[in-house]
């Protein structure tokens, strides 16, 4: 083994980094569905979801009780860096709790700037407030 690899192998084991520990190579998520059921750990009722789009695209498709919507996204394909492009304005007649719901969605989104795997089927997207999401079924 080379000195310099062997600096950057000790010093993984020494910081117990390790590869598992990034939410990327845990899991891809272009092509999945998800549905939004905590916003910093209260409940989202109506659930939204997002559906990451796969590449040419690379969007991700928005549903609150308001509207649909597609929002481009960056995302750190070797970390867990994730950030959404900003959403278009919610409709005018989009009034009452589906509007409350539609805007605690969008600031949470537009918050992002991370991600964490939790297991196969469940994840976070933390910045400004910590949005839990479940996995929804692709079949």
């Amino acid at each position: 083994m080379r000195p310099a690899m062997a600096v950057i192998v000790a010093s993984m084991v020494t910081v117990g980094c390790s590869m598992l520990d990034v939410p990327a190579y845990q899991l891809d998520l272009p092509g999945t569905e998800w549905t939004i059921t905590e916003i910093n750990e209260l409940p989202l009722t109506p659930s939204a979801a997002l559906a990451f789009e796969d590449p040419p695209n690379g969007g991700v498709t928005v549903r609150t009780a308001c509207r649909e919507y597609s929002l481009s996204y960056t995302m750190d394909t070797d970390g867990s860096a994730l950030s959404f492009e900003l959403p278009p304005a919610r409709p005018a007649e989009c009034v009452g709790e589906a509007a409350q719901q539609d805007d605690l969605v969008t600031r949470a989104l537009i918050g992002t700037s991370e991600w964490d795997y939790l297991s196969d089927r469940q994840i976070e997207l933390r910045g400004g407030q910590v949005v839990r999401l479940d996995q929804i079924d692709s079949n």
